[in-house]
């Protein structure tokens, strides 16, 4: 697995990592449930959807998500 920019999206053939700078790690407490932190999820996972639906990869997958977090940021499934 290899980080990966925007632009190499679409033309790589094996697993990658997109970054996605949506918090500041030095300001996060592991372990810890917070809106800021369901809020990131959200966008990463919005983000990934967007990408299957453009064609841009080819399967998705997530690591464990905080469902108290995503509603604690107001995103409820």
């Amino acid at each position: 697995v290899r980080l990966i920019s925007a632009q190499e999206l679409s033309s790589i053939d094996v697993p990658a990592v997109l970054p996605l700078p949506e918090l500041d790690a030095s300001q996060l407490i592991p372990g810890r449930i917070s809106a800021e932190t369901g809020h990131a999820s959200y966008h990463y996972i919005q983000r990934a959807i967007d990408a299957a639906l453009a064609g841009e990869v080819a399967a998705v997958t997530t690591a464990p998500i905080s469902k108290e977090a995503l509603h604690l940021a107001g995103h409820h499934y």
